[in-house]
Parts: structure tokens; C-alpha cells; sequence
């Protein structure tokens, strides 16, 4: 897909987010920390990891 320029690996298991994003090198992987905000650059958005996984109960760790 040409106009692809971002997705998302977001673990539905624990808080982790993987970004690749697309440059004219090719896709760039980013992994991103709690801590940061993860940019939307084709909706010009910035999202918190709790805005993320707000409502999103995980399971207990074993």
C-alpha cells in the first residue's frame, strides 16, 4: 500500500507500542517508552500510552 506512511504494533497483553514509520530511506522502527506520546503525523494527533489503553484490563501476571 503506496500511502501507507505509519502503523501501529500495540500489545494487547501488556502497555507496548511499536511505531514503523515510513521515510524516504524506508520504514524506520521506533519503540516507544510509557513515558512518551506517540505521534499520529497523518491526523496530527499525539497520544498518551494511557490515552491508548484507557478502559483496557489486563490479565495478572503469572
Amino acid at each position: 500500500m503506496q500511502g501507507l506512511e505509519l502503523y501501529l504494533l500495540i500489545d494487547s497483553r501488556k502497555q507496548a507500542i511499536i511505531g514503523y514509520y515510513r521515510t524516504k530511506q524506508g520504514w524506520q522502527e521506533r519503540v516507544f517508552s510509557e513515558s512518551e506520546k506517540v505521534p499520529i503525523s497523518c491526523a496530527d494527533v499525539e497520544l498518551s500510552f494511557e490515552d491508548i489503553y484507557q478502559q483496557t484490563e489486563f490479565a495478572p501476571s503469572a
